[in-house]
């Protein structure tokens, strides 16, 4: 009898004349020795255990009790999915916000970076001990804010000026949006959006030449859609 190593049962019948191997996981094993169908011998290498069914019995009888341990298998299985699925789905129409605004960040992170805040400092010529801190310190004065992107936080570099310090503009705008409820990508987002305030011109493009306009533009949030 030749047995092979598997990630998990390797369950074969010496009264197959096959030879043919049957697969199951542990808890499907476990139900087999409750259920007495399953001689004892049983022998581990490494992660493997190999299992010989008891060759008195019927091998129909063998077969049936595998099909009722996979089928009860299959059962528990189908129960920690939808155990594991929302109690509701989105609506298309929220499905597609959702894909637009993914969209949105995507093409957001294309056109401006966005760096962490230890190379921010690293930029500006901090050197505290910890530089990082610097970008943070910032951005709870108000004064900055920060994007989620994956596991990171991000800055935008467009609130920097040529010395990499944090412009006034940024610090005054913030004080409106946050105001209003804007945060993190919602606020990104305004930045870099057509503004029917600045003549369907985006904020982002105003920061130096017209900064006093995009804090008279973020002072409306609070009253008008963007």
């Amino acid at each position: 009898m030749i047995v092979k190593r598997k990630s998990n049962l390797s369950i074969i019948t010496e009264a197959d004349p096959t030879g043919e191997e049957h697969e199951v996981s542990w808890a499907a094993f476990s139900r087999l020795i409750e259920a007495g169908a399953v001689d004892a011998d049983a022998a581990e290498a490494g992660t493997t255990r190999v299992v010989v069914l008891d060759a008195h019995r019927p091998l129909g009888q063998i077969v049936a009790v595998l099909l009722r341990a996979w089928s009860s298998e299959q059962e528990q299985s189908q129960q920690v999915i939808d155990a594991l699925l929302p109690s509701s789905l989105p609506s298309a129409e929220a499905t597609e916000q959702l894909r637009r605004n993914a969209q949105a960040r995507a093409e957001f992170l294309e056109e401006f970076p966005a760096l962490p805040a230890a190379e921010l400092a690293h930029l500006a010529g901090i050197t505290w001990a910890n530089p990082a801190a610097w970008a943070q310190k910032l951005a709870k004065e108000e004064k900055l804010f920060a994007i989620e992107h994956g596991r990171r936080r991000l800055y935008p570099t467009f609130q920097f000026d040529s010395d990499w310090q944090p412009r006034l503009v940024i610090a005054q705008a913030l004080h409106e949006l946050e105001d209003a409820g804007l945060s993190g990508w919602s606020l990104a987002l305004w930045f870099s959006a057509a503004n029917g305030w600045l003549d369907e011109a985006r904020p982002v493009d105003l920061l130096e030449e017209a900064p006093e306009r995009v804090v008279a533009a973020a002072a409306e949030v609070g009253y008008f859609p963007f």
